[in-house]
């Protein structure tokens, strides 16, 4: 009866023994999956840090303001741009785009290195999270500018070190356009230029002046008619004194005080004329 017994029981060892190995398996399998789990968490994470510092990266404003709207040709406006920071950063560099021929001066920079040609102001220190950078600087419109609307462009740009797959540092730049005021109107010339302009001033002079010339001119003219009558009317008188002279021989005494008197009777006429004349110069001189 052993006999029988004995196969019976070795086949439900044997069926136990498999069914351990069996949850073995299993277990191991999911041992497995634990750890593949705890892995992929982990390169999940280290993705997330390394990219943590490209999207914080964006946390930059800045905005410009122009103190007037509209200028003369040859006036001078200031100009404000403000960059703001909400991360850490090795450097910033504001970049100016203006109209060709207008002359541009800083005012305030706060340290920042001016590249004239380019009109890029660059700070070479770190910026923090809250902190900004302030630029003022002025421009002066070129006399000879013509009239239009003129715009001022821009952007901001910062650097920051990345990490890359490697483990290493890389320089990342980040740009964004300036917002706020980027239009400024030119009207015609400046003021002061029109102002007291020598070329009115000659003009006007030389008018004046023609003016003056012309009267006297044809004062003048009247003048020498009224002298030319003058000297017909007494070369008649003379004519008539000479034959009264040789008519009557016994008025010797009226013949002398006639020849002592002066020969120009229209004088005090050329005097009043004379006086005349000279008052309308000294009027028109005035």
């Amino acid at each position: 009866m052993n006999g029988y017994l004995f196969p019976r029981n070795w086949k439900c060892l044997e069926m136990i023994t498999q069914s351990l190995k069996r949850t073995k398996a299993k277990k191991m399998k999911m041992d497995n999956l634990k750890k593949y789990s705890v892995f992929l968490g982990l390169l999940f994470m280290a993705l997330s840090l390394m990219s943590a510092p490209a999207l914080a990266g964006e946390g930059i404003t800045s905005s410009r303001d122009i103190s007037k709207d509209t200028v003369s040709a040859g006036d001078t406006f200031s100009v404000t741009v403000v960059l703001s920071s909400t991360g850490s950063y090795t450097a910033s560099l504001i970049d100016e785009d203006l109209p060709a021929g207008w002359n541009v001066g800083t005012v305030q920079a706060g340290g920042a290195i001016f590249r004239e040609s380019t009109f890029e102001w660059v700070w070479l220190g770190c910026i923090l999270p809250g902190e900004s950078k302030t630029l003022v600087y002025e421009v002066t419109v070129p006399s000879n500018e013509k009239e239009g609307s003129y715009n001022i462009d821009g952007e901001t740009s910062v650097s920051e070190t990345v990490i890359n797959k490697n483990g290493e540092g890389e320089s990342h730049i980040i740009s964004i356009p300036i917002s706020g005021d980027n239009t400024i109107n030119v009207i015609g010339s400046s003021s002061s230029e029109s102002t007291n302009d020598p070329d009115d001033t000659s003009s006007g002079i030389s008018s004046s002046t023609e003016t003056s010339t012309s009267s006297i001119e044809t004062v003048s003219e009247d003048v020498v008619e009224l002298i030319e009558e003058e000297n017909d009317s007494d070369s008649i008188i003379e004519d008539e004194s000479a034959e009264e002279v040789a008519t009557d021989e016994g008025s010797q005494s009226d013949v002398q005080n006639q020849d002592s008197e002066p020969q120009t009777p229209g004088f005090e006429m050329i005097l009043a004329v004379s006086g005349m004349l000279m008052s309308v110069y000294m009027a028109k001189k005035h």
